[in-house]
């Protein structure tokens, strides 16, 4: 049986389009932002390489608007011992928050089904188990802040556009995902 997609088909507009771009071309921000938000005082790594995937499938019904993949070398508590992982983030863009439930509901899919993946990856490749609280491996990028506080409550970290590089609500004939 299919899974069924997430219709996020308010969303299909211009200002959705330019923050996506921008994202899709700046993601390392997110990368160096998130490798230290993810260590621990007794976890060293680095990135080795970094990828984005636009609209991918993370689990039967779970498409965020891209997943960044990132690929760590760590270093454990043996000395001289590195471990790679592979690491992979959910993003999800809003141009405007129509409902702060709806939203909550499909970031906790994309928290169960990308952070369940993560967990094991860390405890097969480092022996150490992974807090619960899976959201970390989830960012929600709008220009909306009505809710930030009610997101941030609940574990999500929410990201203005602007943190990719120059952001403005105005549009016109400028690019969108069909010429990217």
């Amino acid at each position: 049986m299919k899974g069924i997609r997430y219709s996020d088909e308010d969303d299909f507009n211009e200002i959705h389009d330019k923050i996506n771009i921008l994202v899709l071309g700046n993601y390392e921000k997110l990368s160096k932002f998130f490798l230290k938000y993810f260590l621990s005082g007794s976890l060293k790594a680095e990135i080795k390489s970094m990828k984005i995937t636009g609209e991918p499938r993370i689990c039967r019904i779970a498409f965020p608007d891209a997943v960044l993949s990132l690929t760590l070398n760590v270093e454990t508590a043996i000395p001289k011992l590195e471990r790679e992982l592979l690491i992979k983030i959910a993003i999800e863009i809003k141009s405007h928050i129509k409902s702060f439930g709806e939203t909550l509901r499909q970031l906790q899919i994309y928290k169960d089904c990308i952070g369940s993946s993560n967990y094991h990856e860390v405890k097969r490749k480092l022996g150490i188990t992974l807090k619960n609280d899976y959201s970390m491996f989830v960012f929600l990028v709008t220009p909306d802040h009505r809710f930030d506080d009610a997101f941030k409550s609940q574990g999500f970290e929410v990201l203005d556009p602007s943190f990719f590089g120059d952001f403005s609500e105005k549009t016109g004939n400028q690019k969108n995902l069909d010429n990217f």
